[in-house]
């Protein structure tokens, strides 16, 4: 009798014991899902910053907008190519600079010598397909996200996830 239960004992433990590697895989998996859409947040970033710049640039040539704007927007541009940035300051820098030259172009638009701008429409063709690549990385980062907190969430997950020091995004 004894050794039936023994067996039971260590087949619970065996079957413990992967549960426990499988969670902490998927876990580690979901992580390094994150930390990639994270990266190629970045790099979109990096490319959206590169084609405003280079728009600014233009712009500021042709002194029709007020140049501290354009030398504000420029510096952001900068801080985002700036490799001593870390990513979430680079994202944040890219939200400012997304409504910063959002502002630019209501104001350049209400202008009707810019309104149809070869110049306007080239840069707008140039970023359309970086703020869509972008739109669908956030949605997929949103998603790996709740999956995330779910797995950090459900229960018996949770109370083994204490023991490694996971915590929620």
């Amino acid at each position: 009798m004894s050794s039936i239960w023994f067996s039971v004992i260590i087949v619970t433990l065996v079957i413990f014991t992967f549960w426990l590697v499988w969670v902490y895989a998927t876990i580690f998996q979901a992580q390094k899902n994150i930390l990639d859409i994270q990266k190629k947040l970045i790099y979109l970033a990096k490319e959206r910053s590169h084609v405003i710049l280079k728009f600014i640039e233009a712009l500021k040539l042709q002194k029709e907008i007020n140049p501290e704007l354009c030398d504000k927007i420029l510096t952001i541009g900068n801080k985002i190519n700036d490799n001593t940035q870390d990513e979430a300051a680079i994202l944040v820098l890219e939200n400012k600079l997304s409504k910063a030259f959002q502002d630019v172009i209501t104001v350049l638009k209400e202008n009707p010598k810019w309104k149809a701008s070869d110049l306007i429409q080239n840069t707008e063709k140039d970023l359309k397909p970086l703020q869509e690549k972008n739109q669908a990385i956030q949605e997929d980062y949103k998603v790996t996200i709740s999956h995330y907190n779910g797995l950090l969430k459900t229960a018996p997950t949770k109370y083994i996830v204490r023991l490694f020091g996971y915590k929620t995004l």
